[in-house]
């Protein structure tokens, strides 16, 4: 019978490792929810802004006592990284990471497809796809000449709050 004790340096990477992924993780998860909704910037749409933070913290505050601590970050995300961790490699792949993020970002998904799908019979097709881009267009298109400049597009950016160099 073989001895599955690891060793106490083997340990220190692997949790270290795990450590590193679920910041990574949860990092990704809040750039994620703020770019989603814009927080500060009218981010009150119904996707992300307050209430994206909101559904975030109510993830991640799991015994519901009005805060979220290392130790819920640490169980929530160890349990995500088990539960499609299919390999047991005490980490995620490529593949194993993509399922994983397409489950965390379902219901977001799931809300732009629904603002999409104007007629609600479950396709998007290419004239629903196309009217938020028209609307854009004219939105950023300010001489109206059906067109945008790069003059255009640098005053829509600043207009956002983003630096030209975004």
């Amino acid at each position: 019978m073989r001895d599955h004790k690891m060793k106490t340096h083997t340990k220190i990477v692997l949790g270290a490792g795990t450590l590193a992924l679920a910041a990574g993780i949860a990092g990704y998860a809040i750039v994620a929810q703020a770019s989603e909704g814009g927080w500060g910037r009218g981010g009150d749409r119904g996707h992300g802004g307050p209430h994206g933070m909101m559904r975030m913290f109510d993830r991640f505050d799991t015994d519901e006592d009005g805060k979220v601590t290392r130790a819920e970050i640490e169980a929530l995300i160890g349990g995500r990284v088990e539960m499609f961790d299919r390999d047991g490699a005490a980490g995620l792949s490529k593949e194993e990471f993509t399922l994983l993020l397409a489950e965390m970002m379902k219901d977001r998904i799931d809300r732009h497809f629904s603002r999409l799908d104007d007629n609600d019979d479950g396709v998007i097709d290419a004239g629903e796809l196309e009217k938020p881009a028209t609307r854009m267009l004219r939105w950023i298109d300010e001489d109206g000449d059906g067109a945008v400049s790069i003059k255009e597009a640098k005053s829509a950016m600043a207009k956002r709050g983003h630096d030209d160099d975004d």
